[in-house]
């Protein structure tokens, strides 16, 4: 009995070296998924903090974008505001050349006016001498 013992005092100890090199690895295999998923943690937690980066960069832009496309209606409407003023100011241009073409013929027109009037003040006046001339009394 005793070397039946021995030898299975000795498979166990086989046994035991086996089982702790096995525990021994897969302690070692442990630590290393262990480090994986925490490296996978912080590489999971950086990419949730680059999408809420992403995701408030995406608000901003939409906000940009409504307030460019607001200033854009607004823009289009200035924009057929002074195509209608444009408008009115051409029709206005047209209005004053008319306007200052009369104004050239009217000048004109009193000058001539003022020639007439001066020619017949003058042969009124030489009229009136000449009637002097003939109804003189002699002294």
């Amino acid at each position: 009995d005793s070397g039946k013992d021995a030898k299975d005092a000795k498979a166990v100890k086989k046994l035991e070296k086996k089982y702790k090199k096995e525990v021994e690895e897969l302690t070692k295999q442990l630590e290393r998924a262990t480090r994986k998923s925490e490296a996978s943690v912080k590489v999971q937690e950086e990419t949730n903090s680059q999408l809420a980066e992403r995701i408030r960069e995406v608000s901003t832009l939409q906000t940009r974008l409504h307030g460019l496309e607001t200033s854009g209606s607004e823009a289009s409407i200035e924009l057929e505001r002074l195509k209608h003023i444009e408008e009115e100011l051409g029709e206005l241009r047209e209005e004053a050349a008319a306007v200052e073409e009369k104004l050239d013929r009217v000048e004109g027109m009193y000058q001539e006016e003022q020639r007439l009037r001066k020619k017949y003040y003058n042969t009124i006046e030489d009229m009136k001498g000449k009637i002097r001339v003939y109804a003189r009394c002699r002294p």
